[in-house]
């Protein structure tokens, strides 16, 4: 699995994703992943729910060749393309992190008009308890997020952190040491993706994913993944 995340932690967080998306995925008719990168959600979720009408939308050409290997009965586009509109269900899935404040605005406001009058607009981002910038990385507050579709006429229907507090401990305090060991790397991504290789890096990292015992935590309690789910104002959760 190509991830830079340590892997243990990065499939813990994703059963936590997929079981608060379920019940959304179940009801709707037609679907698109925004920033799908390998297809890896779509065929999950394509699995279970054949009749749906999928749709994948990602920047990278090399991620949409893979997603439509994994998922071929999915469209797929890049984001400046026509995607279609009257969707039941957007999902956003650690994107916006990497996006800048100025794109983002004209982002949402393409998603919001694909998105049906009764649909939801769910994102999965990681967030902190005030903004945080960095070389690739934009770490914004649920509130800012609520702020920023408020003026879309979206509105926050829930919002969840997701934080594994023991392995956040471990990611800051063992995990950089251990990339800081992996030679022969050009890059921290190859660094990470090299450690996730590593059998005992893996062990350590399930270690600190199960003391974190508490995984789901109220919005704006520290640094995570909030799952947000937005609707049009008015709209009661259907």
């Amino acid at each position: 699995m190509y991830t830079i995340t340590p892997l243990p932690f990065y499939l813990a967080r994703r059963a936590i994703l997929r079981a608060r998306m379920a019940g959304y995925v179940a009801r709707a008719r037609r679907v698109c992943d925004f920033g799908c990168g390998d297809g890896e959600h779509l065929r999950y979720f394509a699995d279970q729910h054949p009749d749906t009408r999928w749709t994948g939308v990602d920047l990278s050409p090399d991620m949409l060749a893979l997603a439509r290997k994994a998922c071929p009965e999915a469209a797929f586009f890049l984001p400046f393309e026509d995607f279609g509109g009257d969707y039941d269900l957007i999902y956003v899935v650690a994107v916006f992190a990497h996006v800048t404040d100025d794109d983002l605005t004209g982002i949402i406001e393409n998603l919001v008009e694909r998105l049906g009058s009764d649909g939801r607009l769910i994102l999965f981002e990681q967030v902190a308890p005030y903004p945080v910038q960095g070389a690739g990385y934009n770490r914004r507050t649920v509130d800012g997020y609520r702020q920023l579709f408020a003026y879309h006429d979206l509105e926050l229907e829930q919002a969840v952190l997701c934080r594994f507090r023991f392995h956040q401990w471990f990611e800051r305090h063992v995990a950089k040491r251990v990339y800081a060991m992996m030679r022969g790397c050009d890059s921290d991504a190859e660094r990470r993706l090299k450690a996730n290789r590593s059998g005992l890096f893996r062990l350590l990292s399930r270690f600190f994913v199960a003391l974190s015992v508490r995984r789901e935590w109220p919005p704006g309690s520290g640094f995570g993944n909030a799952w947000m789910v937005f609707r049009r104002r008015g709209k009661a959760h259907g």
